[in-house]
């Protein structure tokens, strides 16, 4: 309705599970970002159990849509070796991270990864969380943060990141105010409504790495 293209994070098992769901979603455009093989805690890994539940998440979601994803949001946490094996298995850009607003390399490792950080106060689950948003509340919440991005990208880089989920924002007391949301981003000028993957790639392609 608004042209606006998505990144869906989703767990490979997920999307094995509901083929038709995963069909209609390639079909729509979006990008698949790697969720994991399953929903669950990463950080309890080690080097080996890691690497082999990156590899299956890959051929997993490769499989069922056809392209195989080159962004990872991991369970929450990550471990020190995340970066690393993400970055050798060939991963452009990476989401765990809460520290900025713009993107930036990771440079750690051999091989670099670009960091595309994500945000949790302007995402649904605090719609969830206590002490928790009402619908109108996660609205100006959103609202106020885009004005202050936009406000500052005239002077410098500056990305917003909007997370929702079908189970929380999807309900009926609440889709209306990402709605709303969607129109007050729509009636700026000037504002790239963009996949993380074309993000990244924007970035890569006028960017150096380290820089």
């Amino acid at each position: 309705r608004y042209g606006i293209r998505t990144t869906f994070t989703c767990a490979a098992l997920s999307l094995e599970r509901s083929p038709n769901l995963a069909k209609e979603i390639i079909i729509a455009g979006p990008e698949v970002c790697a969720h994991g093989l399953r929903w669950i805690h990463q950080h309890r890994m080690n080097e080996t159990e890691e690497q082999a539940f990156i590899d299956e998440t890959i051929k997993s979601i490769t499989s069922i849509c056809g392209i195989r994803p080159v962004g990872w949001l991991s369970r929450y946490l990550t471990t020190d070796n995340t970066r690393r094996l993400l970055a050798e298995s060939g991963f452009v850009y990476h989401m765990d991270d809460y520290s900025d607003d713009r993107p930036f390399w990771d440079t750690q490792g051999d091989v670099p990864i670009l960091i595309l950080p994500y945000a949790l106060d302007t995402n649904d689950i605090k719609l969830w969380t206590a002490p928790s948003y009402t619908p109108s509340d996660w609205l100006q919440y959103a609202k106020d943060s885009f004005d202050w991005l936009y406000a500052e990208s005239a002077e410098q880089i500056r990305m917003m990141s909007v997370g929702v989920h079908l189970r929380i924002m999807g309900r009926p007391g609440r889709i209306g105010a990402l709605e709303k949301f969607l129109k007050y981003v729509s009636s700026h000028q000037g504002v790239w409504p963009a996949r993380r993957v074309d993000i990244a790639r924007h970035w890569i392609d006028r960017a150096v790495p380290g820089g």
